[in-house]
């Protein structure tokens, strides 16, 4: 069996915190100067993204919107992504009629279809 090589460790600077005799960080002191690490993952995606769509010379978000035209499942995936779904939206507005009287639910159920033409 191959062992699995794992990340190295990266050095980090020491930061050194006022303590009190029993442990305890004395109020005021910033525990993590430098801010939470970026995730290298990240930023080389980013990276990889903007240059392969610099040779293509197409965004990789166009490229995305193209595939969303030609194939549902696409645009699918994407609309999941994006666009919060029904279902949950209904469960809210459930939540929040159960919680208001019945002419203001009404009222907002009538501003809703009027505004996004729902028959």
């Amino acid at each position: 069996m191959a062992k699995i090589k794992t990340k190295t460790k990266t050095k980090r600077r020491a930061n050194k915190v006022a303590r009190r005799k029993n442990g305890q960080i004395i109020k005021g002191q910033v525990l993590n100067p430098y801010g939470r690490p970026k995730l290298p993952e990240v930023q080389l995606l980013r990276e990889a993204l903007v240059a392969v769509g610099k040779k293509k010379k197409k965004s990789f978000y166009t490229l995305v919107a193209e595939k969303a035209y030609d194939d549902n499942s696409v645009l699918i995936a994407v609309l999941r992504k994006f666009a919060p779904d029904l279902k949950s939206i209904e469960g809210i507005f459930g939540t929040l009629e159960s919680s208001m009287s019945d002419e203001t639910a009404l009222a907002i159920q009538k501003k809703l279809k009027e505004r996004f033409g729902v028959q």
